[in-house]
């Protein structure tokens, strides 16, 4: 029972009349309760008078405090009466009984409250006074409050737990007594009691014309809105209830008024069926086809929710049949995700497009296949939707079944000849599909229909690599069983078992080991399964391969064995099996390369020691005379270092450059490594082949610390290199000031020369550092020493421009006079220092990467300036087409960017897929690098393999910045291509610019993610997105900020919960009504989910 309903509807309320009158002391009397009549009637009269001073008389006599009179009314009962505050606080000081009642049943908190003495009142509450106490009538304090409309008392009475649901003998609320007294701001109080919308919004909830028609009459607005912006038609509307919504109506009601979202009244009443409201709001003048924020109907409403009577009503009054949401979804669509059967038959009969198409192609059938509602598709068949029509992904309804495993589905499509091998552009089969998702009795049913389980995409996977790649080990098995071939080599010449291989699942590994699979078949780059298994560390697997007759000393293209991979990645169980089964310790790879050697590289030091304890060479030197030593001296790897030394490692090993561990070491600047070569024998002054010593790398760069070690150690701090170049040059040319210092401070010869005849005051001033050169004249080195040319610092500092060196020379230099017999370019040609040119792995896997290429990654443009000036090709490619220009692109370079393209660089260059740097910029979210190739003429439609635009890549990456920087002409082809490789691309950017991590096929890792993606992100979900989510808001939820994130964030997962209650509406205090709610199942459990409930679209 609602708030407003009484009991004896035909009688009025009855009006209270709780403080009995005062019974006069009279002979005849009856006697007071607690001793002498005199006496106690004494405190009674002067509780009334309000006689403070009398009344604590009264109690020091002994008067008894609960005295009452013949009507039952006690002190405390007169002075709630009066309004006698401070009488009625002593009293209650005094111990007098708050809850007293009358011989009526009623207690000073009613006599308070009929009165209007809030602050009586609240003492009373605060000292415990029960607020739902009821007289002997049924009379509550809230009821008294609100008969007298005492606003203050009532509302008091209900923020502390008054229930106004308690009614008289008679059936009488404190609404009923309100509304028949006319009070209308008690009745507004009581209506908006714990609600969050205004009295109008419950009135209208509860039918309740007559409150309603008082509220309006005292100027109240009828479009006053909740939160959420509904209005009391809104809410009339919701629930059907004609009396309420044609009031409103009449009293100025807005029919077509829009709350959040663009909702109007009749869209609520479609949503919910009320086909009298919808005939009430279109007599007056409401829009048919009212559009909510993301363009929903009315007749989307009704036909979602499967209201067939209003879909009728809303068609035959000129509703348009064919109106779309923003993603393109026609009434028709929303009674076949819906299931509704007669919706569906309605909107056919009336002419609805049986294949009308989304933004993404999808039809009514698709939307039926998703779901699985088999009788909305065989309408939808028996009216000639087509089988086999294509959303924009090439998704056939039978793709779309096949994925969300509805077989009931599938059988029917295929009995109404939709093509079993229809493909999407990127080649997937309904088997496909199904083997990927692990729709087993698909597979089956697909299989025994005649499906070819050999059919490829056009990356060459047939159904059994997706289902290796998948997990779904009893598709494989069905596969097998059916013809299926195990060595089915894709694009790259992967074959499932090298997918089952590198996820490490055992059983499918040797599902197709037994059925023949071939353990050393090699992908494009020569990975065998076991390649994969040792690099992915799957130890399980490698012991089933090696069981199976892998071959172990198979090398990769880039010349790797199993081991050298399992090495490199600390893979120390596959190692330790690999050993086991009989590996060589030192097997080579390419270019003599040992897994120690990798494991050194990689700091994989356990890996190191248990090679170490196997018996590997610690003196084991490369092609390029580099022992595992030198790489951990020049990578600071000081356990890896200690462990080669206690296993004999030579300290003194040389490359074939000529350059020791400690040159490495001095290089990079790493002292404790330097001092552990230094205890352990290494030579101090050893001489490269170009006669480098260690003490010239520090020179060069400026890494004191180990200076000093070698020179307390003995290192010569004159050493010259072949071309005479002793440290001090070094540091000088390099600019090394604290080098310079410290090298002079040692003895170092500030006037030695260089084969050339150039001192280190010469080198200083070619290179432009003035500061070396002024510390250089000050510790006595002369200005006018000349190089074999004739050249004196300060006219070698005029020819290269160096402003500040110049003046600096210029006071200290005699003036000289250069031979005619020396030519131009004789007289300035630069010197510079011999370098120590190889890197430190340049042998292994990581090779095959341009010098350019590698400084462009580390965004180095000095180096980049300094390759080109030494011509190196601007234009020079990767294995993978990769130009300078792609990897500076991707990698943000902006500076190196900038300088190619002035350099001539071609910014339209295309990778082997067909990638240009735009291409790459935008995929790795590098703006500023999109906005300088722009600006450069790069071309913003480039069309990569599968016809991808950069704006595509921006799109899906959601990079707004270079959305909205890209001209127009890049917009119209976005919704034209499919990009079935998004997320492969990216694998093959990362694995391109970065070589250590390409060991696998890196396209055996974009097909398992463009695949993935393709399956995945069937677009049947983005079409069916947020359309009419918020219409599925419970409009009981008080908080805004809720529902304005699952408008955002939600899709289309529910539309019956569209306008389950009102927004803020609260609930009846008597009798609950019920509202339904749908539920939603989670993905892939649709079919726990009872039959009559609608499909959830996750």
């Amino acid at each position: 029972m609602s708030p407003l309903v009484m009991m004896n509807e035909g009688n009025p309320p009855p009006t209270s009349q709780p403080s009995e009158p005062e019974a006069q002391p009279t002979p005849a009397a009856p006697q007071p309760v607690g001793g002498r009549a005199e006496d106690s009637m004494s405190i009674l009269r002067a509780a009334r008078a309000g006689d403070l001073e009398k009344v604590l008389e009264s109690l020091r006599a002994g008067t008894d405090i609960h005295t009452r009179n013949a009507s039952g009314l006690n002190a405390l009962h007169l002075a709630s009466k009066e309004g006698h505050l401070e009488v009625v606080r002593e009293l209650i000081k005094s111990k007098a009984q708050v809850n007293a009642a009358t011989k009526k049943g009623n207690t000073a908190l009613h006599i308070a409250s009929l009165a209007g003495h809030s602050l009586i009142v609240a003492i009373l509450v605060e000292n415990g006074a029960n607020v739902n106490v009821q007289s002997v009538a049924g009379f509550t304090p809230l009821y008294m409050a609100a008969q007298e409309n005492h606003e203050d008392v009532a509302r008091y009475l209900l923020n502390h737990g008054a229930n106004q649901a308690l009614s008289t003998e008679g059936g009488f609320t404190p609404m009923a007594v309100a509304l028949q007294q006319g009070h209308h701001r008690v009745v507004t109080i009581l209506l908006e009691d714990n609600a969050q919308v205004s009295a109008l919004h419950i009135a209208a909830k509860y039918n309740q014309t007559k409150a309603a028609t008082l509220l309006l009459e005292n100027e109240h607005n009828p479009d006053v809105t909740s939160k959420s912006g509904f209005t009391p038609l809104h809410i009339a509307a919701h629930y059907g209830h004609e009396n309420v919504g044609t009031l409103l109506l009449d009293k100025g009601a807005n029919v077509n008024y829009q709350a959040e979202y663009t909702i109007s009244p009749l869209h609520v009443a479609a949503k919910w069926g009320r086909i009298n409201m919808t005939n009430v709001l279109l007599a007056r003048g409401a829009i048919i086809d009212s559009r909510s924020k993301d363009f929903l109907t009315p007749l989307h409403c009704a036909a979602r929710s499967g209201h067939y009577e209003v879909v009728d009503l809303l068609v035959v009054q000129g509703a348009d049949i064919s109106a779309k949401t923003k993603n393109g979804l026609a009434p028709l669509h929303m009674a076949a995700q819906g299931d509704h059967v007669d919706v569906a038959r309605t909107l056919l009969y009336h002419r609805a497009p049986v294949d009308d198409v989304t933004v993404d192609y999808l039809t009514p059938l698709h939307v039926a296949a998703h779901c699985g509602h088999v009788r909305v598709a065989k309408l939808l068949l028996d009216r000639s939707a087509d089988p086999n029509s294509r959303a924009l992904n090439g998704f056939t309804p039978l793709h779309t079944a096949c994925k969300k495993n509805q077989i009931e589905v599938v059988e029917l499509l295929l009995k109404y000849r939709a093509a079993i091998e229809a493909t999407t552009e990127s080649g997937l089969t309904p088997l496909h599909v199904a083997a990927f998702m692990g729709a087993i009795n698909i597979v089956i049913y697909l299989l025994q229909q005649g499906a070819n389980p050999d059919v490829e995409t056009v990356r060459g996977e047939t159904p059994l690599h997706l289902a290796a790649r998948a997990n779904q080990t009893d598709v494989v098995r069905v596969l097998i069983r059916n013809g299926a071939k195990v060595d089915a080599q894709a694009r790259e010449l992967q074959t499932p078992l090298h997918i089952a291989s590198r996820l490490g699942n055992t059983d499918i590994v040797v599902l197709l080991l037994q059925a023949g699979a071939n353990s050393n078949a090699t992908t494009r780059d020569h990975y065998s399964p076991l390649h994969i298994a040792a690099k992915e560390g799957q130890e399980e697997v490698v012991g089933i391969l090696l069981e199976h007759n892998a071959v172990k000393n198979l090398l990769t293209k880039k010349g790797f064995t199993p081991l050298h991979l399992a090495s490199k990645y600390g893979n120390l169980q596959v190692v330790r099996l690999l050993l086991e089964r009989g590996t060589p310790v030192d097997i080579e790879g390419k270019n003599q390369v040992t897994p120690l050697h990798v494991a050194a590289h990689f700091n994989n030091d356990k890996v190191a020691m248990l090679l170490l304890e196997d018996g590997a060479s610690a003196k084991a030197s490369a092609k390029n005379g580099y022992t595992p030593l030198h790489i951990a001296a020049k990578k600071n790897q000081m356990e890896i270092a200690s462990t080669l030394l206690q296993f004999k490692a030579d300290p003194n090993a040389k490359s074939r450059a000529g350059f020791t561990p400690l040159h490495l070491a001095a290089e990079q600047g790493h002292k404790e490594i330097s001092g552990l070569l230094d205890e352990n024998g290494s030579d101090i002054g050893a001489k490269a082949n170009n006669g480098l010593t260690p003490l010239h790398l520090c020179a060069q760069e400026d890494h004191v610390p180990v200076a000093q070690i070698l020179v307390d150690s003995g290192s010569e701090i004159n050493s010259k290199t072949n071309a005479g170049y002793t440290p001090l040059h070094v540091a000088c040319h390099f600019g090394q000031l604290n080098m310079v210092r410290f090298l002079v401070e040692h003895g170092a010869d500030v006037g030695e020369k260089t084969r050339a005849s150039y001192t280190p005051l010469h080198q200083a001033a070619q290179q432009g550092h003035n500061n070396c050169v002024r510390y250089l004249l000050e510790n006595g080195a002369s200005p006018n020493k000349q190089t074999a040319t004739g050249q004196t610092p300060l006219a070698i500092a005029q020819r290269f421009g160096n402003v500040s060196v110049v003046e600096t020379l210029r006071t200290a230099t005699e003036t000289t006079v250069i031979t005619e017999t020396t030519t131009v370019d004789e007289r300035y040609k630069p010197q510079n220092p011999e370098a120590m040119n190889e890197t430190m792995f340049s042998e292994s896997e990581d090779e095959g990467q341009a010098a350019e290429h590698t400084a462009c990654k580390k965004d180095n443009i000095e180096v980049v300036e300094l390759l080109l000036k030494y011509r190196v090709a601007i234009e020079a490619t990767s294995e993978l087409g990769l130009t300078p220009l792609h990897v500076a692109a991707f990698k943000g370079a902006v500076d190196v960017v900038i300088y190619l393209l002035q350099q001539g660089a071609n910014p339209d260059v295309e990778t082997d897929r067909g990638e240009t740097p735009l291409h790459l910029a935008a995929r790795a979210n590098q703006t500023d690098v999109v906005r300088v190739l722009i600006r450069n003429g790069a071309k913003v439609d480039a069309q990569a393999r599968e016809l991808l635009t950069p704006l595509h890549i921006a799109s899906r990456l959601g990079n707004i910045s270079i959305i909205e920087g890209t001209p127009e002409v890049m917009t119209d082809s976005v919704r034209t291509a499919v990009e079935p490789e998004e997320e492969s691309m990216i694998d093959f950017v990362n694995t391109a610019i970065e070589p250590e991590d390409e060991d696998v096929d890196e396209d055996d890792i974009s097909i398992v993610s463009s695949t993935a993606i393709a399956i995945e992100n069937n677009d049947v979900e983005s079409s069916l997105g947020s359309d009419i989510s918020y219409l599925n808001e419970d409009l009981e939820s008080p908080d805004d900020d809720v529902q304005a994130a699952a408008m955002v964030q939600s899709t289309y997962a529910d539309a019956a919960e569209q306008l389950s209650t009102e927004p803020e509406v609260a609930q009846p205090m008597v009798s609950e009504i019920e509202v339904e709610h749908v539920v939603d199942a989670p993905e892939g459990h649709q079919d726990e989910v009872p039959a009559q409930k609608p499909c959830i679209i996750s």
